[in-house]
């Protein structure tokens, strides 16, 4: 039996489907099952700490042309395909490679997607339920399991990130203040107040991002008062390592702050991972197993999804430095 996950990108949704694959994997163990993943070259690395590299299939670009292609190519060579990306083009493509035995969510994240499974699961909409979306993917991933086996799956969250050991007389501190869309921005103010607040003596401090951040980063690293470590050169797989290194990290909802949800979920006892949201909804896509300060919740608001501070109310900037400092003295 051959079964194929489509889930292409982003790295923080990457990170929320390894537990559907690996409840995939462990429920069909056997020489004649495989399971293979398609995704985005450029975000396969996100991948690597968990999934055996041979087990995904990689697409060199975003362009529709190239999926429908890959999708020609694998037509007839999975027993079963299952959409986690709930977009209409990852769903299209499930039809192309498995016409007759393509899953995926009945109220997907873009609603013409449903049109082209074969059997979906799930009453809810993905995108507006309060329920985490690891919990989602392996609802779904339940599912299906039961559908072509009858039985129910032993459910448990399994990234397979092999735990480090690390010890140090000071506690690191590590800041994951950048990403992409302009509303999920935490206000410099806020980063400085924070990290002013902090005692130096305490911590070690750190911060992470990509290159292309690195102006951003220098300009909280220059304007705080405190000797912040910046780092930038890090691999997307060398990043779990890294974040286990750490013992707080307090970032915004980006892709880095869920592989070091990852990297630390065997070690939440002990570790401190604080997310902060205004957009998006802690509840749905935090950093699973730790801390979310959500905006919605906190202010009874509807998380937007919007991409600007203008059509988002700039909800995220309500939350408070104080907030954090509390959390962090729990």
């Amino acid at each position: 039996m051959k079964i194929l996950i489509i889930k292409l990108s982003s790295i923080g949704d990457l990170v929320h489907t390894i537990p559907a694959y690996k409840l995939l994997q462990k429920t069909l163990n056997s020489e004649q099952t495989k399971v293979d993943w398609l995704v985005y070259e450029s975000l396969a690395p996100t991948l690597y700490k968990s999934i055996n590299k041979e087990n995904l299939i990689s697409l060199k670009d975003r362009k529709l042309s190239s999926l429908i292609q890959k999708a020609t190519e694998l037509k007839n060579k999975y027993d079963y395909v299952i959409d986690l990306q709930g977009l209409f083009k990852t769903a299209l493509i499930s039809k192309i490679i498995a016409p007759n035995a393509n899953y995926g969510f009945k109220k997907p994240r873009e609603a013409w997607a449903s049109y082209f499974y074969k059997e979906s699961f799930c009453d809810y909409k993905s995108l507006e339920s309060k329920k985490h979306v690891i919990e989602q993917n392996l609802e779904l991933t339940t599912n299906f399991i039961k559908s072509i086996t009858l039985k129910e799956p032993s459910l448990e969250i399994d990234f397979s990130i092999e735990q480090l050991h690390c010890s140090s007389s000071k506690k690191s501190i590590c800041f994951i203040p950048a990403t992409t869309w302009e509303s999920k921005h935490w206000d410099l103010k806020n980063w400085l107040e924070l990290i002013n607040r902090l005692d130096e003596a305490k911590y070690d401090f750190f911060m992470t991002g990509s290159p292309a951040n690195l102006d951003y980063l220098n300009k909280i690293k220059d304007s705080s008062s405190k000797k912040i470590n910046i780092i930038t050169n890090k691999k997307l797989e060398d990043l779990y390592d890294f974040y286990q290194t750490m013992d707080i990290i307090i970032g915004v909802d980006t892709g880095p702050l869920h592989i070091a949800a990852a990297a630390l979920y065997e070690q939440r006892a002990n570790k401190k991972i604080i997310g902060l949201y205004g957009p998006s909804s802690g509840s749905r896509s935090g950093p699973y197993g730790f801390t979310a300060i959500s905006a919605d919740q906190l202010f009874n608001l509807k998380a937007s999804n919007k991409k600007t501070y203008t059509q988002d109310n700039n909800s995220i900037n309500r939350i408070n430095p104080e907030l954090v400092i509390n959390e962090l003295n729990v």
